[in-house]
């Protein structure tokens, strides 16, 4: 049974970056255009927050540099695709590719400065990011641990998944 809820929560929390990536490109998509390129973006952002993080131990700056990223790609994306009228296929592609060989070049550099090939943040950032428990319901057999137990990212990714899902039912 420990398997089950282990995997159940692994599973959350490794789509929780999915998840909003995928409300994104969901409203993305409502003006009509395709970005293929939100997997490159969120690397690079990804990547971003780490380098700051693990360079400030700061979880605040680490968060403001991944957005900064994330937005200066949107902007190269926007830029590409509505100014220049470029095909969004190809760019957002493009994007893709740049950002994973750009995340997996850099991050390799921060491999080789860990111990044992094990890259660990610093722990004013892994502090700041533990699971919120939640008194009485966390401690729930089963589904204290699957539903109560995880870092403030996945709330805030439910709650705006159910916001979104409201906005785009109830709206044209």
């Amino acid at each position: 049974m420990d398997f089950i809820i282990s995997f159940v929560v692994a599973a959350v929390l490794a789509g929780t970056p999915l998840l909003f990536g995928t409300l994104g490109e969901i409203m993305h998509e409502r003006v009509g255009h395709l970005n293929l390129g939100v997997e490159g973006m969120m690397s690079i952002g990804a990547l971003a927050g780490f380098m700051v993080g693990y360079q400030t131990d700061s979880f605040v700056l680490a968060i403001i540099a991944s957005f900064i990223a994330g937005a200066l790609c949107a902007l190269i994306y926007a830029l590409l695709t509505i100014t220049l009228m470029a095909n969004q296929t190809v760019s957002g592609l493009t994007l893709t590719i740049f950002g994973i060989g750009l995340t997996n070049f850099l991050g390799y550099h921060y491999l080789s400065l860990s111990e044992e090939g094990t890259l660990k943040l610093p722990k004013g950032i892994t502090e700041t990011m533990r699971s919120l428990e939640i008194p009485g319901l966390s401690d729930l057999p089963v589904i204290g641990p699957m539903l109560f137990s995880y870092n403030p990212f996945v709330y805030i990714g439910i709650v705006i998944a159910v916001i979104l899902a409201v906005y785009y039912n109830k709206t044209k």
